[in-house]
């Protein structure tokens, strides 16, 4: 089924949306482009439009609404209509048009909702590159927060984001990697369609100080590969650890007391601890039964440690909120295992979300996703909440204890080239010459192959 967006709308909302707002004729000189437009425009796209206006006029409103404060209080920002707008104020400075254009004002206060609908009907009726894809992503996420604070969301963010945008949870993946490691050079050149997402995508996956070594190799060479970045990454990937990445400072007061008694401490620091050393006092000395169960250590002998307890709460009341629930789809522990995704920003992408489930004990409960992860167990009224971090970490853990088994489809190579050839076929009347002569060069290269 197709995506709604008014699916997700309280019943306000949709009312925000279906009525009425006063249409008024405002000079293009008291409109302002929405710093949050991040569409590029095409030049060619504008003079199109631009014959089209000077012939018949505006033939479709723009929606505004009112800037409250600072430099431009009393104009207007611009919800929809940018090309429109550029057109017209390129018409009036040569002459051709009135300054005046009509306006839809919206009056709502619903600015997030009004965004998130302008988005969903750019993602529906224009082509936008990755690099737009990429800024719509994160505008979406910050916007379905701002909604959230007032709103129910019926689902996950992330489905919700891959809806609005008509694209897929891998792609999602993908470009939020690119936008959060890929340097500042790079980004200039993806943004102009110089680098394609694949390579961009492994270029991400570098330390910026490798990315910097590349790029200039790039500037001298004006080009780079995706093999390229992934032999970089491989190389990051196998280099060991330097004494001083694996060196661990003491953690506690024995530990920093024991290095002072064998000259291993700084001056500072030893008086420090020194000053904090015990006097000689009288002592009462009261024996009691130790107990010496861990508490602290996730996994021990290969098995999650049934007594490990976060802030209080037994560890298998969030073990079963992953594994009793349908918190999580297939399409998250795909991307769980993908080493480029950022697992923290994938627990945050279901923010807002609580799913009720049953714990292997038999008792209701809920988990609850928003800067931290909570658990209530709901008969009891007992409510435990654990980081983000550590949430990342008891994930891997149920991998690796293998609790939980990710298996990634096989795709069946002859099943795919049968369908495809046979999907070639049907449309190869269709086929300009340079797609023609571009699958006879795939052809060859397969040939190449087998012959090696």
């Amino acid at each position: 089924m197709a995506f709604n967006i008014k699916d997700f709308l309280n019943e306000e909302s949709k009312k925000e949306v279906i009525d009425d707002f006063p249409i008024k004729k405002i000079s293009v000189k008291k409109l302002h482009p929405s710093k949050q437009n991040f569409y590029s425009i095409d030049p060619k796209e504008i003079e199109a439009l631009k014959d089209t206006i000077e012939l018949v006029g505006v033939q479709e409103n723009l929606v505004v609404r009112e800037i409250t404060e600072g430099e431009f209080a009393g104009e207007y920002e611009i919800i929809v209509g940018h090309k429109r707008h550029l057109a017209v104020s390129e018409l009036v400075a040569e002459g051709k048009v009135r300054e005046f254009v009509p306006c839809k004002i919206d009056y709502s206060g619903n600015s997030a909702l009004r965004e998130l609908i302008l988005i969903f009907t750019n993602s529906t009726q224009r082509e936008r590159s990755d690099y737009e894809k990429m800024h719509e992503i994160q505008r979406v996420r910050e916007l379905l927060e701002n909604y959230a604070r007032t709103n129910d969301l019926p689902g996950r963010k992330r489905d919700i984001i891959a809806g609005i945008l008509n694209t897929s949870k891998s792609t999602i993946s993908r470009l939020d990697n690119i936008r959060r490691h890929m340097i500042p050079e790079f980004m200039e050149e993806y943004k102009a369609g110089k680098i394609p997402t694949a390579t961009a995508n492994e270029i991400a996956g570098i330390s910026d100080e490798r990315q910097q070594e590349l790029w200039q190799q790039y500037r001298e060479t004006g080009s780079i590969k995706k093999k390229e970045a992934v032999a970089v990454k491989q190389e990051e990937k196998s280099k060991p650890e330097t004494k001083e990445e694996i060196q661990t400072q003491p953690e506690s007061a024995e530990e920093k007391q024991e290095q002072v008694r064998q000259g291993k401490t700084r001056q500072g620091e030893q008086e420090d601890i020194l000053e904090q050393e015990p006097q000689e006092e009288t002592t009462v000395t009261v024996t009691r039964t130790q107990d010496n169960t861990d508490r602290k250590t996730l996994i021990i002998a290969g098995r999650i440690n049934p007594n490990k307890e976060y802030n209080g709460m037994n560890v298998r009341y969030f073990t079963d909120a992953i594994t009793n629930s349908d918190l999580f789809d297939n399409d998250f522990w795909s991307s769980w295992v993908d080493p480029a995704v950022d697992k923290a920003s994938l627990i945050t992408d279901y923010r807002g979300l609580t799913t009720k489930y049953i714990s292997n004990a038999g008792e209701r409960c809920q988990i609850i996703i928003s800067d931290r992860i909570g658990v209530n167990i709901l008969e009891a009224g007992v409510v435990g909440t654990i980081c983000i971090k550590e949430f990342v970490e008891l994930v891997d853990a149920l991998i690796l204890t293998k609790v939980v088994q990710v298996k990634q489809p096989e795709i069946d190579i002859p099943y795919w080239i049968k369908e495809t050839a046979r999907e070639i076929a049907g449309l190869a009347i269709y086929a300009t010459p340079e797609e023609l002569a571009a699958l006879q060069e795939i052809a060859l290269r397969m040939k190449e192959r087998v012959k090696k």
